[in-house]
């Protein structure tokens, strides 16, 4: 596992809202740090539930419940000027660690590693994962010329994939892409 490979978020939104959109949304990320991503630890915020999750929160505030493992971002909305994404789980494992996230921890998405949640009282390297169920819902609050897909893992990239992952890093439009390949 990679330092830095964990981002955990303070989440209202159920598991059950998660399971249907296929991971957890809507974050402000650091897109250059993306790519290293390979777990998402969602904590509870147990403030502000949107209107259309009315999925079960039976978490104390700051208790992490559940962890995915990501397997890319998309942007799906923009809000006050700013990219938000959703972080895309390939597979989900539930759990219960009370008092995870440190009470005065203001930003909403932090950084950090396996070693770290484990000294919290998270091993991820123990949990059981799960396939995570094929999305029944759409997060995107965008036009499809205006959604663009980062994957993270795998054996390589494709055209597409390369030019999404270059479109969010430049901040351009993928047609305004075009890569060559000598060899």
């Amino acid at each position: 596992m990679r330092p830095r490979s964990v981002v955990e978020v303070f989440t209202d939104k159920s598991v059950d809202f998660m399971l249907e959109y296929g991971g957890s949304a809507s974050w402000v990320l650091s897109v250059s740090s993306a790519a290293e991503i390979e777990y998402c630890v969602c904590t509870r915020n147990d403030q502000r539930p949107r209107e259309d999750d009315g999925g079960d929160r039976p978490e104390r505030r700051n208790e992490a419940f559940l962890v995915g493992k990501v397997s890319g971002i998309e942007l799906v909305e923009r809000q006050n000027d700013r990219d938000r994404y959703l972080l895309k789980f390939s597979e989900f494992a539930e759990v219960s660690v009370p008092n995870f996230r440190p009470g005065t921890t203001r930003n909403p998405v932090a950084y950090s590693d396996p070693g770290d949640c484990a000294r919290r009282g998270l091993d991820i390297g123990k949990l059981a994962f799960k396939p995570m169920p094929v999305a029944s819902k759409t997060y995107a609050r965008l036009s499809d010329n205006d959604r663009r897909i980062a994957p993270n893992h795998g054996p390589g990239l494709s055209i597409a994939e390369a030019k999404a992952g270059l479109s969010i890093r430049f901040g351009v439009p993928i047609d305004a892409i075009q890569i060559t390949i000598s060899g």
